[in-house]
């Protein structure tokens, strides 16, 4: 299993959770990288400019289903997902909270690596250990 970021805005995430976190997609420069991602992936959400991590998506399998479920795109890269974590924005873990804890997240280098990666999706993960800080964090607002 990997993980990945899946970015999103404000507007985005607000219409994914509306339709259910059925589905999520990528645009068609992503579709070579995001043939990478396979059913058991765990796809974590990322709300770009709130800069907030927001859900956990368990990809099911790849979609064919074109249903409109975002305004500014069809993203037509499209897997079928179930939701294990899904935040509303203000619940949203910020960077900053997994600064605060010690993990190896916390180091420059990953810091410097998380700007590199919330800059397009799908991206994967290399260091399990940061993305299973961040599923932690997730789940812990939830408890």
């Amino acid at each position: 299993m990997n993980y990945w970021v899946d970015l999103y805005n404000a507007k985005t995430w607000r219409e994914s959770r509306e339709h259910g976190l059925s589905l999520t997609g990528f645009d068609e420069n992503m579709r070579i990288v995001a043939e990478r991602i396979r059913p058991g992936d765990t796809l974590l959400c990322y709300v770009v400019k709130v800069q907030r991590w927001v859900g956990a998506l368990e990809v099911t399998e790849r979609s064919t289903d074109m249903t409109t479920v975002w305004a500014e795109s069809p993203y037509p890269v499209r897997f079928a997902v179930r939701p294990i974590v899904a935040l509303n924005l203000e619940h949203g873990v910020s960077q900053s909270q997994l600064d605060d804890r010690k993990n190896p997240f916390c180091a420059d280098t990953a810091r410097h690596q998380l700007r590199g990666m919330v800059r397009a999706s799908p991206t994967r993960f290399t260091h399990i250990d940061d993305a299973e800080a961040v599923l932690a964090a997730l789940k812990a607002v939830t408890q």
